[in-house]
């Protein structure tokens, strides 16, 4: 169509732009909601420049010094790891040959409880 079939059409329909603004509406082919539209109000300037703006990685790694050390540490079961459990909640395979402290089992505590 013509610019002056537009505004033929336009003038035809009663002219919904005749207050000065635009309702969600008087547009056609819009693909998003007026409450779509609202969620990005706001937005003055560019929001690449916005999200520049935000902490950056290095900025978040550096600020989180509250975990520890062993947030720092692998998971394992080798020296220097840190014990992980396994997908059903249980320890993995552990060598028990460094534990201490831990007194032997008697026969009669194994007669008791039904383990003889």
């Amino acid at each position: 169509m013509s610019k002056a079939r537009d505004l033929a059409n336009l003038i035809a329909a009663g002219n919904p732009l005749v207050d000065g603004a635009i309702s969600v509406a008087e547009i056609s082919d819009l693909t998003v909601s007026a409450s779509d539209l609202n969620n990005v109000a706001g937005i003055n300037s560019s929001v690449q420049s916005q999200l520049n703006a935000k902490a950056s990685a290095t900025d978040l790694s550096t600020a989180i010094t509250g975990l520890g050390t062993a947030s720092a540490l692998d998971v394992g079961t080798g020296a220097n790891q840190v014990v992980q459990l396994d997908g059903s909640g249980q320890l993995p395979a552990l060598n028990a040959s460094n534990l201490t402290g831990i007194d032997g089992v008697s026969a009669a505590a194994l007669i008791k409880f039904g383990a003889l």
